[in-house]
């Protein structure tokens, strides 16, 4: 069973805190699994970039520390799941093809997601 993550939260920030933490769970070499819901599954398409919105926003990418760079890595070095809600897809209209392959595994079901996990935490 997996480490369980729901991220709904499309601040820059906030993602870089959620891609901290899987990061850390990987170098632990616990396997996770990430639920991609809200406002969230815009910053998973391939085409996002948000504008500098705050200090801190404008210091992480300065340091090279953001979320997507972080995900990635840890995607590349162990067991990472990220799955996309199907129904907030719908209601932002963000067809699947849209999503960045690199990052995205699966357009699906919450459902689907608890399933796999043990342990959950919500960003």
């Amino acid at each position: 069973m997996a480490f369980g993550i729901i991220v709904g939260s499309g601040d820059f920030v906030r993602l870089y805190e959620f891609a901290t933490l899987v990061s850390t769970l990987v170098a632990r070499g616990e396997e996770v699994s990430i639920f991609v819901t809200g406002e969230a599954v815009k910053a998973f398409k391939k085409e996002y970039a948000p504008p500098l919105s705050s200090p801190e926003h404008k210091r992480i990418v300065e340091l090279g520390v953001d979320w997507k760079s972080l995900l990635s890595t840890a995607k590349s070095i162990g067991s990472v799941k990220v799955y996309v809600c199907e129904t907030a897809s719908k209601i932002f209209g963000i067809s699947e093809e849209e999503y960045d392959p690199a990052l995205v595994d699966k357009v699906t079901s919450m459902y689907t997601f608890l399933e796999e996990v043990d342990r959950l935490v919500v960003f």
